[in-house]
């Protein structure tokens, strides 16, 4: 490589014209190096790879290298916060050969929040398939774990036999853990909670917890009480408003089996052999009907 600078180069509007002069008079620009610091305050037009830190057959338009434990590229734009800077753009090729925009990544606002951006969706994946949506964000904000095409703020694909979602949190059962929050805004558009996923107890129990009792249903009625626990403890099956610890609205069904082995007081059972109902009293059944 011929070395045609050593020292400070300041390039204020024509490098790309000095350039073309050293290839003119035979001077490779390309094989061109400087031993200190290069400053351009203008437009550098380089026709070829370009290598900074002591690369010297960089295999990219643009390849960097620095010492361990060093930054190795330094981007700053000196403009207040508040005028959302744009640091880097990054354009590409339509099926028109029209270049266009389709990413950015700056500092978003006077917070000095730092953003990444894709104009038609940001895709994060690890391994060598980059199409692969390991997670993606749709324009509309939508995110997308294992999936590209999202349609909820979150969405989860996992294959078939595998668990999708794991969430964990590390406290003792016995602390009684709140993993999942669910939190809704009130008629004043106060935020409240509304429910609760934890570990009930040091027996590591799952709890679901409705803060003004929970609804079970099935079908696309979410409006239906199939079954329905209040606040107090009671539990009905087709109402929403139980008056007792059990209220079933409709008709019930006990399959006929014979008798239990070891019964309690208030066992009741519909026995199979005889075709009538049974209770036990603490000390003997009792048949129910006539």
């Amino acid at each position: 490589m011929k070395k045609i600078w050593s020292g400070r180069l300041a390039a204020v509007g024509f490098v790309s014209f000095a350039i073309g002069c050293l290839v003119a008079f035979g001077i490779p620009a390309l094989a061109t190096s400087f031993g200190n610091d290069v400053a351009v305050t203008g437009i550098l037009n380089v026709d070829g790879n370009v290598g900074i830190g002591g690369t010297v057959n960089p295999s990219r338009k643009l390849k960097i290298e620095a010492p361990a434990g060093t930054v190795p590229l330094l981007v700053q734009q000196r403009a207040a916060f508040g005028t959302t800077p744009k640091l880097i753009d990054f354009w590409a090729d339509d099926s028109n050969a029209k270049s266009a925009l389709v990413g950015r990544i700056g500092v978003a606002s006077d917070l000095g929040d730092f953003y990444v951006n894709g104009q038609n969706g940001l895709r994060f994946n690890a391994g060598g398939d980059v199409s692969a949506a390991h997670m993606f964000i749709d324009t509309a904000g939508n995110v997308g774990i294992g999936t590209a095409s999202p349609f909820r703020k979150l969405q989860v694909e996992a294959p078939a036999g595998t668990v999708p979602f794991l969430v964990q949190q590390h406290a003792v059962f016995s602390a009684t853990p709140k993993l999942i929050d669910f939190w809704a805004d009130d008629s004043n558009a106060k935020s409240t909670i509304v429910g609760r996923l934890g570990v009930a107890s040091s027996l590591g129990d799952l709890y679901v917890n409705g803060q003004n009792g929970l609804r079970l249903n099935g079908g696309s009625s979410i409006s239906a009480a199939h079954v329905f626990i209040d606040s107090t403890g009671n539990v009905g099956v087709g109402t929403a408003t139980p008056g007792q610890k059990f209220e079933v609205n409709g008709a019930m069904k006990l399959a006929p089996v014979g008798a239990p082995a070891s019964p309690s007081a208030g066992t009741i059972y519909y026995d199979s052999g005889s075709n009538h109902f049974f209770g036990y009293n603490g000390t003997a059944w009792k048949q129910l009907d006539n």
